[in-house]
């Protein structure tokens, strides 16, 4: 398979030909390197080899040993399952290049539409990882005058830039506002219990990480990962506990995303994450990722445009099946305070 670059070599009458025969590739490496979310779910790809439309993953429930007397008839339990269904919805981005592009030899064009294409792809994949992780909805509290709204459910991000929301508490769902004005927030779905507030407010602090882990471990899972907003770092860095990945040893793998560690967590900074929320996460049982389609391209020579329109799609769909495996901080975000 050629690259890119000896397309250079190569009569243009044949160019149009062989762009479609590389392009995948080059979608699925950008791509590759750009996304992190697959390292905090599992990956189901059962449907990719069948005809269904839906897959339905079963959380399998735990048994408890009891003492036994003696000649005491023992009562049998019967395993519960929790089912999950994940039903897989498209997703597509499309990329046309003109035929003087491609006349002309105009590599890096080609090369750069290509590239944005699996950027594009691994961001929306990231962000739906994301918000399927953290539960969230998007809403909007109205403000006639001076007051709180209370949203009545844990809140990840609040629009902060708007001048009159002068204190959020993320953790009680209230927004404070000084006058007038319109205020976006997302809410998540999960309970206290799956939610840790913040020490000192509007920071992430370790002592928060801990607690957060804590909880986690407390439920018998092995947190792995904390996925923070890059405007959450500063109290991390400046933790003694943070150990920075550049000085990890030689053997150390290291995921996309990451910048280090603390509290035995590996920490990956993500824009796709909303600001006001941390996630510590166990990704050997949280969630699924369960994918119908892979990586696919559909293409077309568009005389109206005189261009090559390439169109890429992929199937997939995310769901937690275990929330004891997580745990959420919040009360980190912008003007985050005790209200």
């Amino acid at each position: 398979m050629k690259s890119l670059e000896e397309l250079a070599n190569i009569d243009t009458s044949a160019i149009a030909e062989l762009v479609p025969k590389i392009i995948l590739d080059e979608v699925e490496e950008a791509a590759r390197a750009r996304r992190f979310g697959r390292n905090l779910v599992r990956i189901n790809d059962d449907l990719v080899r069948t005809k269904g439309r839906s897959i339905v993953i079963g959380r399998r429930g735990t048994l408890t040993a009891v003492d036994v007397s003696e000649g005491s008839t023992l009562s049998a339990t019967a395993i519960s399952y929790t089912s999950n269904t994940i039903t897989p919805t498209k997703k597509g981005v499309a990329v046309h290049i003109t035929q003087e592009a491609i006349e002309g030899c105009e590599l890096n064009l080609i090369k750069d539409a290509v590239t944005e294409a699996g950027i594009a792809l691994a961001d929306k994949e990231d962000k739906d990882i994301m918000e399927a992780l953290l539960k969230v909805t998007e809403d909007k509290a109205t403000f006639s005058d001076a007051g709180t709204f209370n949203a009545g459910a844990v809140l990840t991000y609040v629009d902060t830039s708007v001048s009159q929301v002068s204190e959020v508490d993320y953790y009680d769902g209230k927004i404070v506002a000084t006058g007038a004005c319109t205020v976006t927030y997302h809410k998540t779905s999960y309970s206290s219990t799956y939610v840790t507030d913040a020490e000192s407010k509007g920071t992430l602090t370790y002592e928060s990480i801990v607690s957060a882990v804590t909880a986690v471990k407390s439920r018998k899972w092995q947190p792995k990962f904390i996925v923070i907003h890059p405007e959450a770092l500063g109290g991390i860095l400046k933790s003694q506990m943070f150990i920075d990945a550049a000085k990890y040893g030689s053997n150390e793998p290291i995921v996309n995303g990451e910048i280090g560690k603390i509290a035995g967590l590996k920490v990956l900074v993500t824009t796709q994450i909303d600001n006001g929320v941390a996630l510590v996460i166990d990704p050997n049982r949280a969630a699924w990722m369960a994918i119908r389609r892979n990586l696919d391209m559909k293409r077309w020579d568009n005389p109206a445009t005189d261009s090559i329109e390439l169109y890429f799609y992929v199937e997939y769909g995310v769901a937690v099946t275990d929330p004891d495996a997580l745990q959420l901080i919040v009360n980190i975000g912008p003007k985050a305070a005790e209200v």
